[in-house]
């Protein structure tokens, strides 16, 4: 393990008390993944002897589990969508919304499926998603192929053409300042052909993207259609990735006073066609020249394996050895392991350092196999452990990172204390520029008890600086230690390269969990909106220079 030390407590970190317009960077992410544990079964989409398109009722087959829903946390879908690109659309809406036996339900306007089983249930290109671009997990999807997949012949689009809208969660922005727009999109083009009643042959397969502002207007800021004569005529592209820079997407500039923004996603005027499909949608702050440096959420980068002590006996959770039984009224049953429940290899590059632990790593029959280090689990998983206040960690979605001496103690008598270190990869500062500061932001959870302790300590240029210590029996945040995001400014001092490393010991006390670790660059805020804190009191804010105690 690296040997952490601090560089003086707080003399160079800089903490945001007053928000600068000037601190830019990445303002807002989205990749739908946080849905994976609410996924519902489907309704359409079945099993019979493969997968097939039928009623719900239907006798001979049945729904998968786990692969879609029709709502995303922030995001309202309107299937109600009645304009494009300023005029009326051919027909409002979805036609056949509602209707059991016409239109299947999973592609009733915008929906969020599993990208694995929106590939399967019939390819057609739709597999291609995600082979080059970064989109993965859960994507949002506008189908109108699949959706007329059931339904009468004799009207193959129920009397009107599919128009739905995404709009997103508000995006806090400045007025005056511009706005680069990323996302990963899966595009096939059809117009022309379809014969909806009174309607015939109008639909055209078209996109638009409009940014709405709280203080009044609208910027159209993506616009194309399916007409190969049209100017804004867009031929397929089943996998590609448009980046936040503002040069393959024009630079949205918020009005004067504007403080929100939301971005709509316009699917309009399709029959019988095709579908435009998206995930990972980023906006970024362009003013200043600063940007995202390393992201990471612990999302595609892990594969989870079953859990070994955390298991299931007579429907309740035990903590036993691999093999066990447990006895109820007399009768014995065997326990059974979690399914995808937990990981001890961390992502690719990352390190788990558990050379000083006191030597009950490996062994599952003394200490909690899955919490005897920082380990790779589901928030639905930890809270299965045990709850005791780790349900209130709202912000970790998907996987996350957990130490937990609580848990890890709860088999075995282990001796001594776990001690361990999770080690970013390296990160590369070389497009740092010399104005410029590191702000690190991570979501976390932590519950204290006196003998616990977590630093987070920069290695810069294989230089230590430590960031905070957290220890004793005292909340950081009183109250807010629970579920909170937390956000450090610091000057990386010309370093070319930053490590992070989250150090962690404990006996039987509580726990330390992350997620959605982020790292950017970004330009040096104005002294009148930025307070530079002296050792003192930056000390008591961050808990960061408390009483050094035990092997870190």
């Amino acid at each position: 393990m690296k040997k952490v030390q601090s560089l003086g407590c707080c003399l160079v970190a800089w903490i945001s008390l007053v928000s600068s317009s000037r601190a830019a960077g990445l303002l807002f992410e989205e990749n739908f993944d946080s849905l994976l544990p609410t996924l519902g079964e489907s309704v359409n989409e079945r099993i019979g002897t493969a997968l097939v398109t039928r009623v719900s009722s239907d006798p001979e087959s049945t729904p998968l589990s786990g692969v879609w829903s029709n709502s995303a946390t922030g995001w309202t879908a309107n299937n109600s969508l009645s304009t494009y690109d300023g005029a009326a659309t051919v027909t409002p809406g979805v036609p056949g919304i509602g209707v059991a036996e016409y239109g299947v339900d999973e592609w009733e306007g915008w929906s969020f499926p599993r990208l694995d089983f929106w590939g399967a249930v019939d390819p057609q290109d739709r597999q291609l998603f995600g082979t080059a671009s970064g989109a993965s997990g859960n994507v949002a999807v506008a189908d109108s192929d699949e959706y007329f997949d059931l339904g009468g012949p004799e009207d193959p689009v129920n009397g009107g053409y599919y128009s739905s809208s995404l709009v997103s969660p508000a995006i806090p922005v400045s007025g005056g300042q511009f706005y680069g727009l990323g996302f990963d999109s899966s595009w096939r083009d059809e117009s022309f052909d379809d014969a909806a009643p009174g309607f015939v042959n109008q639909n055209n397969q078209a996109v638009e993207i409009i940014a709405s502002f709280d203080v009044g207007g609208d910027i159209q800021v993506v616009k194309w259609n399916s007409d190969s004569a049209s100017t804004f005529f867009k031929d397929d592209n089943a996998d590609e990735h448009f980046n936040a820079d503002g040069v393959a997407i024009p630079a949205i500039e918020a009005p004067a006073g504007a403080t929100s923004m939301t971005l709509r996603f316009n699917y309009a005027n399709a029959g019988n066609d095709w579908w435009w499909a998206v995930d990972n949608i980023q906006v970024e702050d362009l003013t200043g020249g600063a940007g995202t440096v390393f992201s990471e959420d612990f999302e595609s980068s892990v594969t989870l394996g079953d859990s070994i002590n955390e298991r299931l006996g007579a429907g309740a959770r035990v903590t036993s050895a691999p093999g066990s039984s447990t006895t109820i009224l007399g009768t014995m049953y065997p326990t059974t392991a979690r399914q995808d429940a937990f990981a001890h290899t961390p992502p690719s590059d990352w390190n788990v350092d558990t050379t000083l632990d006191a030597g009950n790593v490996g062994d599952n029959n003394v200490g909690v196999f899955e919490w005897e280090q920082w380990s790779f689990t589901t928030r639905d998983f930890w809270n299965f452990a045990d709850t005791q206040e780790r349900e209130q960690f709202t912000k970790g979605t998907g996987v996350i990172a957990v130490a937990d001496g609580d848990e890890w103690t709860d088999l075995g008598s282990p001796s001594g204390k776990m001690i361990t270190v999770l080690e970013t990869p390296n990160i590369d500062l070389s497009s740092v520029a010399p104005d410029e500061l590191i702000r690190l932001q991570f979501d976390s959870s932590w519950r204290s008890e006196n003998g616990q302790i977590g630093i987070l300590t920069a290695m810069l240029d294989g230089s230590p600086l430590e960031l905070f210590r957290w220890e004793g029996g005292d909340d950081i945040v009183p109250g807010g230690d629970r579920d909170r995001t937390v956000d450090i400014t610091f000057d990386a001092g010309g370093a070319s390269s930053l490590q992070l490393l989250f150090s962690y010991e404990a006996g039987n006390n509580w726990w330390w969990a992350v997620d959605n670790i982020q790292v950017h660059s970004v330009v040096i805020p104005e002294p009148s909106s930025v307070i530079l804190v002296v050792a003192a009191l930056a000390c008591g804010l961050l808990g960061a220079c408390r009483r050094r105690r035990g092997h870190l």
